[in-house]
């Protein structure tokens, strides 16, 4: 029994022992053939870095502009107007339910506004960019704009030859580009926006964060005029005078909440940085681009000329067309 545990033991070593000689013989293998196909693969390797400068070459430049803002203290501080316990009570008196302390945090709403499709209806239509977006061909160095296609716009007299498109078509184009993000430890907004042209990138910017304060303003100018109008009907139609007193409290309140949208221009941001004009380029990143190309076509050459002599084939370069020839291993 004793012979026959050492028996199998040595057995199992010699087994070991012949794999790891056997991967060692592989491995020499594999390291002989690259060293016997240098050529193939410097030419292989040397014809795919080639392909990658001229695909890193054919990318446009990025250029990034961006803003850093800061939430306007008039848009913060209008919901607070008239005191939160106060109008609570009054709303009890005047059977309103006083759930306004629970809405979304203003700053918040105001960067998913940015992003929503009402908004970039309302961008699109003011700057008259969807033709630009749609149907660019390029910044003008004249104009210092973008060039529409004549066959769709008529940017002279401002008149579509085709069916006016919708924005949609235009929003996931444009939105592709722009971000706005908030630093949750200083509360910093970032806002930016990338064109393959910095005066685009910059001047869009600006569109975009002067059309958002405008867009905010105009939209809570509405709401409290409603809420006005709304308000001075139920006074006109109650004879309570708790109920009417409620809701003159609350034409009040709105009515100085209307007032704080009419004082600055600044609505909802105010700028701490305005929009750059970016110098330096973003992307593309070339130099990385050649490299990655340069490290894949030496991996690729390499796996070709093994592969190929698996099935007993040589790849062998030629002075003459084709460079590289295939051929049996003799």
């Amino acid at each position: 029994m004793a012979y026959f545990i050492k028996y199998m033991i040595n057995s199992e070593q010699s087994s070991n022992s012949k794999l790891v000689h056997e991967n060692e013989i592989d491995l020499k293998s594999i390291i002989s053939v690259c060293l016997e196909s240098y050529r193939e693969i410097i030419v292989i390797s040397s014809i795919i870095a080639a392909l990658g400068v001229i695909f890193s070459l054919s990318l446009p430049n990025q250029y990034i502009s961006s803003a850093k803002l800061a939430p306007s203290d008039v848009y913060k501080s209008e919901s607070s107007v008239g005191g939160s316990s106060a109008l609570s009570g009054l709303a009890s008196l005047a059977g309103i339910t006083a759930g306004m302390d629970q809405e979304m945090d203003k700053t918040q709403l105001a960067i998913v506004t940015v992003k929503s499709r009402d908004f970039f209806e309302y961008f699109v239509t003011k700057r008259n960019l969807l033709p630009k977006i749609l149907f660019g061909l390029g910044f003008d160095q004249t104009t210092q704009d973008i060039r529409v296609n004549s066959e769709y716009y008529d940017i002279d007299i401002n008149e579509w030859k085709i069916t006016p498109p919708s924005s949609d078509q235009a929003y996931d184009s444009f939105y592709s580009f722009f971000d706005i993000q908030k630093d949750r430890r200083s509360g910093v907004i970032y806002m930016s926006f990338r064109n393959n042209n910095p005066v685009i990138a910059q001047k869009w910017l600006n569109f975009a964060l002067e059309d958002l304060n405008s867009y905010l303003k105009m939209k809570d100018s509405q709401k409290y005029r409603k809420s006005i109008d709304y308000l001075n009907e139920k006074i006109s139609a109650t004879n309570l005078p708790d109920v009417k007193k409620g809701l003159v409290a609350f034409i009040l309140t709105n009515t100085q909440k209307l007032m704080l949208t009419e004082i600055s221009d600044e609505y909802a941001f105010k700028t701490i940085e305005e929009p750059i004009f970016p110098i330096k380029k973003s992307s593309p990143r070339r130099s990385i681009i050649c490299i990655l190309f340069a490290i894949t076509g030496i991996l690729f050459s390499i796996f070709l000329i093994i592969i190929f002599r698996v099935f007993n084939k040589k790849l062998s370069v030629s002075k003459n067309y084709p460079f590289l020839k295939l051929s049996e291993l003799i």
